[in-house]
């Protein structure tokens, strides 16, 4: 184990004695280093490639997602989840869509993929699959074909046709 300190002004102080912390504490700038050093105490394969494989296809077949309601377990109702578009630049909310871009109504900041942070917290908090008319809702879009254009350019598997399309939000 390692405690890395990212911060390269941060000045590490022990007793000569101690030097069992001089090799625990590090700056990030010594991690590198200190990876190849652990890298070459632990040389020893238990696995052959054929078995590494063999697990790593085991492990993705068996994998199951956690499927916790985030909402319920915290007692948060949908109604309370702030609808729209964040900034990144200045953390408000209420960017627009205008002309193919989000522009932020703070500061001016302009974006052309910053759905996809709220569209991210939409998939963890209440949904892995949205339409187009609730989309339109929780970005705070009035056009149809503007949602459809952020729908279809992220590539989405979707299921169902017209209004009735169900698009499957995977962020992995």
């Amino acid at each position: 184990s390692l405690v890395v300190i990212s911060n390269p002004r941060t000045i590490l102080e022990t007793s000569h004695q101690n030097e069992k912390i001089y090799k625990k504490v590090i700056h990030s700038a010594r991690l590198p280093f200190s990876i190849s050093s652990i890298e070459l105490d632990y040389v020893k394969n238990y696995l052959s490639e054929k078995q590494l494989l063999h697990l790593s296809q085991q492990v993705v077949k068996d994998h199951s997602p956690l499927e916790t309601d985030i909402l319920a377990r915290y007692h948060i109702e949908k109604e309370d989840i702030k609808k729209g578009v964040f900034c990144r630049k200045c953390e408000s909310l209420g960017m627009e869509r205008r002309k193919g871009k989000w522009i932020c109504q703070t500061c001016r900041f302009v974006s052309k993929n910053a759905h996809l942070s709220a569209l991210k917290d939409y998939s963890l908090l209440i949904d892995s699959t949205i339409t187009n008319q609730i989309l339109r809702d929780f970005l705070n879009i009035q056009s149809a074909s503007v949602a459809n254009k952020l729908l279809f350019s992220m590539a989405l598997e979707s299921e169902g046709a017209n209004k009735g399309e169900i698009h499957h939000l995977n962020f992995e």
